[in-house]
């Protein structure tokens, strides 16, 4: 007997469930829950305040697993979760959408993936959306980053161990952060143990018009919530992940330089002669590569040196944004790495951006630089390709550490430098602060 109890606990399974003005999907969620497979369930439903039918519907439930809460008043959805997660019992536990639906063997198989590895905190699977959008939802690929930086989400089929809470901040969900809690619950628990993928299809999620999280997304936009996200959780813990912390400015500027790669090139010793140039005045200044292949190296002891963890696409753009954002650069430089002015965009960036030119293919491939505040080419040659382009912002020709003929083209202009620029020190500041002037 107190052995089979013993297995009983072990398998009991907490499953949350607010719910406001869901009554025309309620039955069929709560139906989803209790047809689960795996039958040894708590289900604690939290009615947030709704004004429709949803209390005559919870009064007529007669299953003994189903406990009812009742706001008196619309306090949001992480409320309703921290008064749900409150009251749970049970070793696991998840939380469910009342307009969403569990497939009958989701429970089952996120504990039979637990149960298989004992130093998973939590595990998740795929899902299929339906609706107003259809489509599959595949969460194999959700990083602590792509959590952190775009708001990615683990997906509404999940399983925790209840241990894990012990550990987390009280309450468990951000009261703030309405629209993103999921996303910054999940954030916190992969601080505290990793992670399991179950590639199965256990859930089917209803995109509607009545959709809460969708409308707080469309009112305010989600680019803001994952920033607000981001604060709080920077206050509790720094990301891991981050290279460098903040560093104090040497001097009244501070300047970032954005390379889509660094890989021990001509280009990169000429930022590494800019850099200490600028360090001779006193300005501070950093870089960030979309890519490392052997270069960045050479900046060690020399400035912060960022490499963003993927070059392209939604991830490197969040993490450059946030590094915009935080720093709070007065000066941009960018060569070639399109995806950086949207990372600007998103940032806010409000200082002066400076677009370089090294190659003929590149004065085409940045559209930036036709709204930049300085273009700077390193020879008179790529200054005047700038003018046949149609570029009308100020132009500047600097000198190249190293020979532009080996980087198919040049000639005598291009010359060779050491880490002084060959031009007048006004300029030398001019040249990298653009609409800044001084």
């Amino acid at each position: 007997m107190r052995a089979a109890q013993e297995v009983f606990a072990d398998s009991f399974v907490s499953v949350v469930m607010p719910t406001y003005n869901h009554a025309p999907f309620l039955p069929e969620a709560l139906a989803s829950v209790l047809g689960q497979s795996h039958r040894n369930l708590q289900v604690i439903v939290v009615d947030d305040g709704s004004t429709d039918e949803t209390a005559h519907l919870l009064k007529a439930i007669c299953d003994p697993r189903v406990e009812v809460v009742r706001h008196r008043g619309n306090r949001g959805l992480p409320a309703a979760l921290n008064t749900g997660f409150g009251r749970i019992r049970g070793r696991f536990a998840t939380w469910t959408s009342s307009d969403n639906l569990m497939r009958p063997h989701c429970i089952a198989e996120l504990l039979r993936s637990l149960r298989q590895d004992p130093q998973a905190g939590l595990a998740h699977g795929n899902y299929r959306y339906f609706g107003t959008q259809e489509g599959i939802g595949d969460t194999s690929e959700v990083t602590p980053k792509s959590m952190y930086y775009l708001g990615r989400a683990i997906g509404p089929a999940f399983l925790l161990r209840t241990a894990l809470l012990a550990h987390l901040p009280e309450p468990p969900f951000d009261e703030t952060l309405q629209g993103i809690e999921d996303t910054a619950f999940a954030l916190e628990l992969r601080r505290l143990a990793r992670f399991a993928h179950v590639a199965q299809v256990l859930y089917d999620y209803r995109y509607h018009a009545l959709q809460i999280t969708e409308g707080i997304a469309h009112a305010e936009g989600y680019r803001p919530l994952v920033q607000r996200m981001q604060d709080r959780y920077d206050k509790r813990h720094r990301p891991a992940w981050q290279i460098s912390e903040s560093v104090q400015a040497g001097g009244a500027l501070r300047v970032l330089y954005v390379y889509p790669h660094c890989c021990h090139g001509g280009v990169e010793v000429v930022l590494l002669n800019r850099v200490r140039a600028l360090q001779s005045l006193g300005i501070h200044s950093e870089v960030c590569f979309g890519q490392d292949v052997g270069g960045a190296r050479m900046f060690a002891g020399v400035c912060p040196c960022h490499v963003l963890s993927q070059p392209e696409g939604p991830l490197a753009v969040g993490e450059l944004s946030k590094l915009v954002r935080d720093r709070r650069y007065e000066v941009v430089t960018l060569i070639s790495y399109p995806l950086a002015y949207q990372a600007l965009a998103d940032a806010g960036f409000q200082g002066a951006l400076v677009c370089e030119c090294h190659g003929n293919l590149q004065l085409t491939d940045v559209p930036g630089a036709q709204t930049a505040d300085l273009v700077i080419a390193v020879s008179t040659r790529l200054r005047t390709a700038c003018r046949r382009c149609g570029i009308r912002v100020p132009v500047r020709a600097l000198g190249n550490a190293v020979d532009i003929e080996r980087f198919g083209g040049g000639g005598p202009e291009a010359g060779r430098h050491d880490s002084r620029f060959a031009v007048s020190p006004k300029e030398r500041v001019v040249a990298f602060t653009g609409r800044l002037g001084e």
